[in-house]
């Protein structure tokens, strides 16, 4: 039983009351806020994207079990499939194919009901396939609650019940009577239907409030309020490049770079070579005169270079202006916003009060008040210590300039490419590069998640991404990443396991539940209150909230273990002492509570004693790896020239000694050579020029050199020179002496 609805979908309408069959004037979702002239009769009920084959419901591809838009596996396989077809929809210039059109000729879709009491699965999937290619809904019969089914068959068909018994229905559109069609549920829209003069209730998605103060993230679905459901909202941008000010979704966001909540709960936005402010629904400059340059001053009068990361400094503002190679510094409202130069004047590198930078690109406030600069150009991570206002000085905190991985001892530790830096516990700083997210606590840096390119999720280096240029760290001590070349943002565990939060690589702009969300190069991402993540969507040009799947008191980490009561809201929690041992994974020890945070400890000691191998620990398992690496070294001896790393090994070319005089011994000691005129007849004969750390002796007509022992010498053993052939070997003959 197959039946279409009028729907006239796509027409232009003024009220509600100009559409039909439950079809409400509203904006297309490709042009949110729109204006009166822009209103479109389209369907209320709006799915996520993806349905359950079981039960041909809406469903979310990443829910778990009991959770909302959960779809049981069916043989071990996922049964939350994309929709086949998202919609049906005409052009005005199709006069084929059946196409319905209003009297005035406009063509409109229809939406599609099924009723299949074939008890069939196939026929089941096939009939569920064809309603919802015309955005209706599917019905099968259950046996087992016949009065549902018939209750499902009125609410979804507009079909007034008879009445029974004698009892009289007054419908909601009798001349004279206004009966409400509120039936007391946030999650459905009501309205009187004037054509079949029924009410109707049509399932939404908008957010509400399931009565537990424990939870947050409440959203509608499938009629019901269901808590921790994650969802993404434009705020900003109309999807174009040309720069704008004024009703935030229809100007321009030309490729924004940054982004960060402040405390008034207004977002500023790096965007072409100024920082706008989003608030209240609108867009406007903060700082910046919009045109390309370095000078500070008033707000206005200042001008950046492409500013990227930006970071909260109390009401001030802390900017990474990566085309400038400088950090610079807004003041607060009340000393007028003033542009500051903190650190910084032309590109290069160089520490101390006159440094210099190479495309810094994201900067954080650690806990000493310090700022923390991503120096990408450089491959390093910096830190600017002042009193914040005027020029402060840096010094490096991780690499030496050279493009490398390598784990271990802060100072052996390399880089490759930073992109972003976040804070998390007291000691520990987090640095996205390309791939990798590395971990600097205790003076030894670690990679906690990534190391080769590709869309993964997993725990640890089982997880895989492309250009990670966005990074912060959750209450929970857990982190969420802009994974840009995925067009994904990524949500890493306290125990460093991965998953895809929003986005599935392929870029996009689609907002909704997150499981079905698209992104198009995600840039930098900034934390908000009750879960919030703003988004600065480089490619679709737009400012983009992802409000995460949370609870009002998240578990406090190892150090505050905390509960929420449901009836206040409020946390219920277990602190421990300042001292308390923690634990932060197998790669520390010695971990200890300070502030209820769980902080120190001590790096696993990786080091083989090589230096052509770089030490890491698996954060998963506290496994060590040892990887070859390339580069200069020192083999540790002095008669070798050229050393380099090769297969793991420190290996030196053998310095050439020979003085094309096959009458002498041609030998290298302590880096000289020494040419040697037959067996030694006397000590002089033996002296190496290190008297210091050998006691030089000829025995037997051959030199003997037995060590001293003295600091900084290093052959321990007594050893000889046999003339007879020029091999040098342990003393075989000292008893005999």
């Amino acid at each position: 039983w197959v039946q279409a609805k009028r729907l006239a979908y796509g027409l232009r309408c003024k009220a509600d009351a100009d559409c039909v069959g439950g079809a409400r004037c509203v904006c297309p979702p490709t042009q949110p806020g729109c204006s009166a002239a822009q209103l479109e009769c389209l369907p209320e009920s709006l799915d996520t994207g993806f349905y359950c084959r079981e039960t041909m419901a809406a469903c979310l591809p990443t829910a778990k079990e009991g959770s909302p838009g959960y779809c049981k596996k069916k043989n071990g396989q996922n049964q939350c499939v994309p929709d086949p077809i998202v919609g049906v929809g005409a052009e005005a210039d199709v006069f084929a194919h059946n196409v319905l059109r209003s009297p005035d000729g406009v063509p409109f879709s229809a939406r599609i009901h099924v009723i299949d009491i074939s008890n069939d699965g196939n026929g089941v999937e096939r009939s569920g396939n064809l309603a919802r290619s015309g955005g209706g809904l599917l019905l099968a019969p259950d046996g087992a609650d016949e009065n549902a089914f018939l209750a499902s068959v009125v609410k979804s068909f507009d079909v007034a019940p008879k009445a029974a018994c004698g009892v009289g229905v007054l419908p909601c559109a009798q001349p004279g009577f206004s009966a409400s069609c509120d039936d007391n549920n946030a999650c459905t829209n009501d309205a009187c239907n004037q054509t079949t003069a029924t009410c109707s209730h049509a399932a939404n998605v908008a957010a509400c409030d399931d009565g537990d103060a424990c939870t947050l993230s409440d959203r509608c679905l499938d009629g019901e309020c269901r808590p921790g459901i994650a969802w993404v909202e434009t705020f900003a941008g109309n999807g174009l490049s040309q720069p704008g000010f004024g009703e935030a979704l229809t100007v321009g966001l030309p490729d924004p770079r940054g982004v960060v909540e402040m405390a008034d709960g207004g977002v500023l936005v790096s965007v072409g070579h100024v920082i706008a402010r989003y608030a209240d629904g609108k867009l406007l400059p903060y700082a910046g005169s919009g045109k390309s340059g370095k000078e500070d001053g008033s707000p206005f009068n200042a001008r950046f270079l492409l500013p990227a990361g930006i970071d909260r400094d109390g009401d001030a503002v802390i900017v990474a202006d990566t085309g400038n190679h400088r950090i610079r510094r807004i003041a607060p409202a009340s000393a007028g916003r003033t542009v500051s130069t903190l650190a910084g004047s032309s590109a290069g590198f160089a520490d101390g009060a006159t440094a210099a930078f190479s495309e810094p690109v994201d900067v954080a406030r650690d806990f000493d008040g310090a700022v923390l600069v991503a120096d990408r150009g450089n491959h390093r991570l910096r830190r600017v210590v002042g009193d914040g206002v005027d020029v402060g000085t840096v010094s490096t905190l991780i690499g030496d300039g050279v493009v490398g991985a390598n784990d271990g001892p802060v100072a052996a530790a390399r880089l490759a490419y930073p992109s972003a830096v976040a804070v998390g516990a007291p000691g520990a700083i987090f640095v996205a590069e390309r791939y990798t997210v590395r971990r600097l606590s205790s003076g030894f840096v670690v990679t906690v998640v990534g190391g080769k390119p590709g869309f993964a999720d997993g725990v640890g280096s089982k997880a895989q991404f492309d250009e990670i240029t966005g990074l912060i760290v959750r209450g929970d001590a857990g982190l969420v990443l802009a994974d840009s070349g995925n067009h994904a943002l990524r949500d890493v565990s306290p125990a460093f396991a991965v998953t895809t939060i929003a986005g599935d690589n392929v870029p996009g702009w689609v907002d909704g539940f997150a499981g079905s969300a698209r992104f198009w190069g995600p840039r930098d991402i900034s934390l908000g209150g009750g879960g919030r993540v703003w988004v600065a969507d480089r490619d679709n040009h737009r400012l983009r909230r992802l409000q995460l799947a949370v609870v009002a008191c998240a578990d406090g980490g190892p150090c505050n273990a905390g509960a929420c009561d449901p009836a206040s809201g409020l946390c219920i929690t277990k602190p421990k002492a300042d001292g308390a041992p923690c634990d932060l994974g197998p790669c520390l020890s010695g971990e200890s509570c300070l502030g209820l945070l769980c902080s120190g400890g001590v790096g696993k000691d990786c080091d083989d004693g090589e230096a052509c191998t770089a030490e890491s620990c698996a954060p998963e398992t506290g496994v060590c790896a040892h990887v070859a690496i390339t580069g200069a070294c020192d083999d540790g001896t002095t008669c070798t020239t050229n050393d380099a790393c090769s297969k793991g090994a420190c290996v030196g070319k053998a310095l050439n000694c020979d003085d094309g005089d096959d009458t002498t011994l041609d030998l290298c000691e302590a880096g000289q050579c020494l040419h040697r005129v037959g067996p030694c007849s006397k000590d002089i004969d033996c002296f190496d020029g290190e008297s210091a750390c050998s006691l030089d002796t000829c025995v037997n007509k051959e030199c003997v050199y037995q060590a001293t022992g003295k600091p900084g010498c290093c052959q321990s053993a007594v050893w000889r020179v046999d003339f007879d052939d020029g091999s040098v070997g342990d003393l075989q003959l000292v008893a005999s002496l």
